[in-house]
């Protein structure tokens, strides 16, 4: 889709229905001129003519196969023979254009046009702050949600139409205009209502970086105001964002990482994060402490109590009397996996503190 040359949908039909319209013209007029010049008999046997009025109102509703006789006198035999002609000229034209109007209805480029002007309409009337969110993805998904349950109204721009149907199976409570097109295009981002008075901020989200860099230049350029919030997975994009004045830059991955590593050295603080930056109407599950004993003797624990395995079954033969490595002890006086192999890692929350004390070594 082009949208360089913004046209009404109503013209664009005109143009395309210019054949068909000029064949009826002509069918009637020649219909009506014939009906003028051929002579007819009044009630009295006197010869008389057809006024344009008459000749046009007769051609109209026998065109359209309506038919209500012969006014305002009785036909002659050259005027029903006129009319035989008429009849067949005028079918053969009306099914010509309603084959180009069908045709016309059926065609991608009418379809897009008619999309466009219903998504320009749509937003050129809205009266409630908005944000525009280029790509629909998983994440676009859940932020549109979340702006839903704010009770902020979204505007989406998304390249593939197969997200775009998803939008009606959602069930937003609000109606959220999007359109199927290619977000790196001024003209696009105008229609979405990039300039319009009621939005808020423009959030890129689409997987290319490219797009994401483009949507971020144009909203600096177009709407210096307005905050942007783009997604870049290198840290080229990031630097040539930031070079353009844009206010945010999330790297997925880094975030992931950070938020990775915090979950592993300060669980306590990733489950406040979680708590302070969720999704609105996540149910927030309690905090659950990682296992005191090693997760596989604990998965083996039933299989060997069910097949009257012991302890030392599990191991190869000729390394029966071979010892468990002894524990160092840390300074808090306990055994730490970071330190002697064979034992499961010390988890500790934020503070410092183990959550529990690994097993004492196995005896032979």
């Amino acid at each position: 889709m082009n949208p360089d040359v913004q046209e009404s949908t109503f013209f664009l039909a005109l143009r395309r229905m210019r054949a068909p319209l000029i064949t009826l013209i002509l069918i009637y007029a020649i219909s009506v001129l014939g009906l003028t010049l051929i002579p007819g008999i009044d009630a009295e046997g006197q010869p008389t003519r057809m006024s344009f009025f008459h000749a046009f109102y007769f051609i109209s509703y026998t065109a359209t196969t309506i038919g209500f006789g012969e006014i305002p006198n009785a036909f002659s035999e050259s005027q029903r023979l006129w009319i035989i002609l008429c009849i067949y000229l005028s079918v053969i034209g009306w099914a010509y254009s309603i084959g180009a109007l069908l045709a016309l209805l059926q065609d991608q480029n009418f379809q897009n046009a008619v999309r466009v002007q219903r998504f320009n309409r749509v937003v050129r009337h809205l009266r409630e702050p908005f944000y525009l969110v280029c790509g629909y993805g998983e994440t676009g998904q859940l932020l549109c949600r979340a702006l839903d349950h704010l009770g902020i109204r979204a505007v989406v721009v998304e390249i593939e139409e197969a997200r775009v149907s998803q939008l009606d199976l959602h069930g937003y409570s609000a109606d959220i205009p999007a359109l199927v097109a290619d977000a790196r295009q001024p003209e696009i981002l105008k229609l979405a209502g990039l300039t319009h008075r009621c939005c808020l901020g423009v959030i890129a989200l689409t997987n290319d970086d490219d797009a994401n860099l483009a949507i971020a230049i144009c909203a600096r350029l177009l709407a210096p105001a307005l905050p942007a919030l783009c997604r870049a997975e290198t840290a080229e994009t990031a630097t040539n964002m930031a070079s353009f004045g844009t206010r945010h830059i999330i790297n997925p991955f880094d975030k992931f990482g950070r938020y990775l590593a915090l979950a592993l050295n300060a669980p306590a603080a990733y489950h406040l994060l979680e708590w302070l930056t969720g999704v609105p109407g996540t149910l927030v599950v309690p905090h659950r402490d990682p296992p005191a004993r090693p997760l596989a003797a604990m998965r083996l624990r039933p299989f060997r109590k069910s097949h009257g395995l012991g302890p030392g079954a599990g191991r190869r033969a000729g390394n029966h009397h071979r010892p468990r490595p002894t524990p160092r002890t840390t300074r808090n006086g306990t055994g730490c996996a970071a330190t002697a192999p064979g034992y499961p890692p010390c988890w500790k929350p934020a503070f410092g503190t183990p959550w529990a004390s690994p097993p004492a070594p196995a005896t032979t």
